[in-house]
């Protein structure tokens, strides 16, 4: 449930937008451009899973198939890694950290495939929660501000407006331009492993995707799944340094070019601030935490600065 209000406040976010604009320019009434919306971004989220989904189940079907093969070349790096720290730090040969490792994975590898029809099932649950809840949040939204308001006092009615207006724009902004910046990353890394012809690439692209979402680690979590299905099919260095490229050049457009355009003039946060609230949001919440922490603390900051300022102006009238 908790995911489901979670992903539907970031949906209705997402779509209130392109609502409000139906709304205003063909002048009609809130609930039929709410409808109106979601058919569109529905219709154009089928179209997109339509195109992609034969060659995502393709490429799944393959993984699934070779999950064995490359739990056994993992196991055989890690062999090869631990006889060489054994060189160097010779009290490492009785952690018995290969043979934990291979049952962890053997494990892992075992409860996912059990486990996935449960998951898939929850899916469509979560998902269709997601759109019902999502729906009603943009359609009755203006009705729902206006009883909010109403609650209000009136000494701090207008802090109380500007305060809201300021968290819910900031906030649906980062969030368009988070899916915006995750959509392009995936979208480059894919075209780009698909271009060098690399397996799984669609898949791989879908994943740097959403760990692109994650800030700081994201990006190196990404690339991890890449860089050990290039060694466990015994690429050459040379190919290895060209499967990170693809992924150094998705980090330097978004770093350089998504950003700064898309991100960065939306949340004023301190870059300390950012390590922060991110390391609190992982202990809370793990990878969701570490998604939403950015969010939450500047809206934090947006209301610290706002009553901050209701403050002083009540103590300069006084």
């Amino acid at each position: 449930m908790f995911i489901s209000v979670l992903l539907a406040i970031v949906l209705s976010h997402a779509i209130r937008p392109f609502v409000d604009h139906i709304e205003g320019w063909f002048k009609m009434d809130r609930g039929l451009a709410t409808l109106i919306g979601f058919g569109l971004f529905g219709g154009s989220a089928v179209a997109v899973i339509s195109w992609t989904m034969p060659f995502l189940s393709e490429q799944f079907q393959n993984l699934r198939s070779e999950i064995p093969k490359y739990i056994e070349g993992i196991i055989a790096l890690l062999d090869r890694t631990e006889d060489k720290l054994q060189v160097f730090i010779p009290f490492i040969e009785n952690t018995n950290a290969t043979s934990q490792a291979k049952q962890w994975m053997i494990s892992q590898a075992t409860n996912m495939a059990q486990s996935l029809p449960v998951m898939l099932t929850n899916s469509f649950s979560v998902m269709f929660l997601c759109f019902f809840l999502a729906f009603f949040m943009v359609k009755d939204s203006h009705s729902l501000y206006r009883g909010f308001l109403s609650l209000v006092p009136n000494h701090v009615f207008e802090t109380t407006l500007s305060l809201t207006h300021q968290i819910s724009l900031q906030i649906g902004q980062f969030i368009r331009a988070r899916i915006l910046e995750a959509f392009i990353v995936g979208l480059i890394t894919g075209v780009g492993l698909q271009i060098i012809s690399f397996p799984f690439a669609l898949l791989l692209g879908l994943f740097a995707g959403l760990m692109n979402l994650v800030p700081y680690l994201g990006p190196v979590i990404g690339c991890i799944p890449a860089v050990l299905v290039g060694i466990v099919n015994g690429m050459s260095l040379l190919e290895l340094s060209i499967v990170l490229t693809v992924y150094v050049v998705a980090q330097l457009i978004d770093n350089i070019i998504l950003i700064p355009i898309l991100v960065a003039r939306m949340m004023k946060l301190h870059p300390v601030t950012v390590v922060v609230v991110v390391i609190a949001g992982a202990q809370f919440l793990g990878i969701l935490g570490m998604i939403i922490s950015i969010p939450v603390a500047n809206a934090i900051q947006v209301a610290y600065h706002a009553v901050y300022q209701h403050i002083i102006n009540a103590e300069v009238t006084r």
